[in-house]
């Protein structure tokens, strides 16, 4: 059966000779993990119910686990200010409501066990696609950075270090800017402009 991580293994092999399948699925979930939790790039926004007189509600994704708690909104996407994750899968509003309230709970997420059958991370389609060449240098620099294997190559593994890491912060900027172009930019006030 076809997985999301079928181009991205085909791909990553060659510059592994001689390592087995299931060593680069284990390196496979490590990279997903270290890559999700400094990107925050799996997002998901979950309703939940505070039911009248609570402060807690529990709250559970359709896959993967809950990393961090992004914030907390209503139904007009208006933020809960002091909303906060005190225990995995739990949110806390600062204050005790009067009725059965429903919030949404904008949560980054990361991989979890169970994994499928192939031993392969469940991560979304579209994260696979969007990040393949991110993960891949991930998964070559976990690989290549074991001792005594015939892969094994240090200085290589650094650069792949560098260009995992590099991803990753560029994904993290892609979710803080919602992937607009330019949208970081900042010009001098012309009030103080000089010719």
């Amino acid at each position: 059966m076809a997985t999301p991580f079928d181009r991205l293994l085909a791909t990553a092999k060659p510059h592994l000779p001689g390592a087995v399948d299931q060593a680069i699925y284990l390196e496979l979930f490590g990279v997903c993990h270290e890559f999700f939790d400094m990107s925050n790039a799996w997002r998901e926004l979950i309703e939940f119910t505070v039911k009248a007189g609570k402060q807690t509600a529990e709250i559970l994704p359709m896959a993967g686990r809950i990393n961090r708690l992004m914030g907390v909104v209503t139904d007009e996407r208006q933020p809960i200010i002091g909303a906060t994750m005190p225990q995995e899968n739990v949110i806390r509003v600062p204050y005790p409501v009067s009725i059965d309230t429903v919030l949404y709970a904008d949560v980054a997420l990361t991989v979890s066990d169970p994994t499928s059958k192939e031993s392969l991370p469940i991560v979304p389609y579209n994260l696979v696609q969007q990040y393949t060449q991110d993960l891949i240098h991930g998964i070559c620099y976990k690989m290549m950075v074991q001792p005594s294997k015939p892969y094994t190559n240090p200085s290589l593994a650094g650069v792949h270090g560098m260009s995992f890491r590099s991803g990753a912060a560029r994904a993290k900027n892609d979710v803080n800017t919602g992937s607009t172009y330019g949208s970081q930019r900042w010009a001098y006030p012309q009030d103080f402009a000089r010719t």
